[in-house]
């Protein structure tokens, strides 16, 4: 038996670039056996990849990755092995993604007060949302990218 294991991996519930379904299928294409998807402050994908996972014969553990700051700094804490629909983890993350959405627009602020424009519709989409998405700097980065005209 091929034994081989990813424990820090994202979907597009929060920074990374594939769906929860994605993303198992990919680690599936790469040989990998073992995974835990540790998207920032949200437990959204949990539920699919574990769906996913057992899809393909492959084992699930649960993970996130919570992001504290600590002197001004972003500390990013991995997690694994807990319950995911725990209530007191539950709103502590949903604050959490307040948070987030909090400081998006506060970068992106900045970034106005600077000369640059940013497209707020993915920011304002953002705030709006509450399934559980955690918006990070790359929603930010897709404000910036404009087409040619």
């Amino acid at each position: 038996m091929n034994i081989s294991i990813d424990l820090h991996l994202h979907t597009t519930v929060s920074d990374g670039r594939s769906t929860p379904d994605e993303l198992v299928a990919e680690a599936a294409a790469a040989g990998l056996s073992t995974i835990a998807v540790t998207d920032h402050d949200t437990t959204g994908a949990c539920a699919q990849v574990a769906a996913a996972a057992h899809a393909r014969g492959m084992s699930w553990i649960p993970g996130i990755e919570i992001t504290a700051v600590h002197e001004g700094r972003d500390v990013h804490m991995l997690a694994y092995f807990f319950d995911t629909a725990g209530v007191e983890l539950s709103e502590f993350l949903e604050r959490q993604r307040v948070d987030r959405r909090r400081r998006l627009f506060v970068m992106a602020d900045v970034l106005e007060r600077i000369g640059v424009t940013i497209d707020r519709e993915p920011l304002n989409a953002a705030a709006a949302n509450s399934t559980g998405r955690s918006p990070g700097r790359p929603l930010l980065a897709d404000g910036l990218i404009r087409p040619d005209t």
